[in-house]
Formats: C-alpha cells, structure tokens, sequence
C-alpha cells in the first residue's frame, strides 16, 4: 500500500511537469507521514496530490491545485484539506518545526528574493508560532 503513494508521485509530476528534486521532496513527505502513521484512511493519489502541491509550494514551483486536481482524478478541496492536515500533523510530530526540519530541500538561489514570501506562507500556515521569529535575518 505504501509504494502506491510513491508511484502516483512519479504519475502526477510526470504528467503535470514538476521537476525531480520537487517530486523526491513529496516522497520525502510521504515517507515521514508514513512513519508519524498520518496516511491511514487516506486516498493514496489525495495524499499523493498533496505532498506534491506541499513540495512546489515549499520550493517554489507554479504549481496549481486544479492541475494536480485533474492529473490525480481527485477534487481540489481534497488537496487542500490533505494538504493542511499534513501540514499541521508533520509539524506537531516532527521534532523541529516542518520549515526547519525540510530546509535541506530548499534551494539556495531562490532563498533571498523569497523570504518575504516564505514568511507570508509560513504566517498562514502555522499561524502565531511564526510571528515571533519575524524580526530574525536567516542566514544560508
């Protein structure tokens, strides 16, 4: 059950273009949602379609919900509700706050111009838990 998470990453990026270190990043998701047990009773291509829409937001690739929407035969709204739970449940399980514990994905050319935008992501995301760090240069 587990690999069919991985396969349907490699189906939707291929068919909606997302890059290899984007999709390497969503199984990199998958992987630890799997080991924190977040994936059961969950649809395997939402899950797929959702860690995918997390990595592209994450790195910083276009990338919309209806495309993923359409290449996974799932409803939008789907990819958001899977999309926030994993989100919310990767970093209440994780053992440093989800930004922190995936910056190994981030690309270092596009860190500068899109800190401000992170911050903004990272804001509606996670809510208050950001706010406090708003002040602090990061540093590559």
């Amino acid at each position: 059950m587990g690999s069919d998470y991985f396969l349907l990453v490699d189906e939707i990026a291929k068919d909606v273009g997302i890059s290899d270190s984007n999709a390497r990043m969503a199984k990199e998701v998958l992987r630890d949602a799997r080991r924190y047990r977040l994936t059961s009773g969950r649809s395997p291509s939402a899950l797929a379609a959702a860690a995918l829409y997390i990595a592209c937001v994450f790195r910083c690739e276009h990338v919309t919900q209806s495309r993923l929407a359409k290449s996974s035969g799932i409803r939008e709204a789907c990819i958001r509700v899977n999309y926030k739970r994993l989100l919310n449940s990767l970093n209440a399980c994780l053992p440093v706050k989800f930004v922190d514990y995936y910056s190994q994905w981030r690309p270092v050319e596009l860190f500068y111009w899109t800190q401000k935008w992170r911050r903004d992501w990272e804001t509606e995301v996670f809510g208050d838990e950001v706010a406090g760090s708003e002040g602090q240069e990061e540093r590559v």
